[in-house]
């Protein structure tokens, strides 16, 4: 028995030394790429012609909405104050500011804005 499993296995081992040498160079080649990602993210970075705006507004309608209300409450901001404090853009700001006023007592009063401090419309949680 020790014989016929040892002739089994010297008829595996090329076709297994033959596999391990092409997972090794797709091995290669996936670490060359990781590398090379690398050195254009690193580019991308130090240059100024690639210097983009950051991605932003990544949450959903809900989200959004949540955020929003849990910045408001207890006290009075803008617009463009609140959309700065949880990174969205202020036109959905306002959106979802309407959205909320329909279903919560939001107040929106000309005053003084609690973060900038100018008097413009200002939002709060009542």
């Amino acid at each position: 028995m020790p014989r016929r499993a040892s002739r089994d296995a010297a008829l595996l081992t090329p076709s297994l030394l033959a596999e391990t040498a092409i997972r090794t160079r797709e091995l290669a080649a996936v670490i060359e790429r990781s590398r090379d990602l690398l050195w254009w993210e690193r580019q991308r970075r130090s240059s100024a012609a690639f210097r983009l705006r950051p991605i932003r507004g990544g949450v959903g309608v809900a989200d959004v909405a949540d955020l929003i209300i849990s910045t408001i409450t207890g006290a009075s901001l803008c617009a463009e104050c609140i959309a700065r404090k949880i990174d969205v853009p202020s036109g959905r700001v306002k959106l979802t500011l309407m959205r909320i006023s329909k279903s919560r007592d939001v107040t929106s009063a000309g005053a003084g804005c609690d973060v900038c401090r100018t008097s413009t419309k200002v939002f709060r949680l009542a």
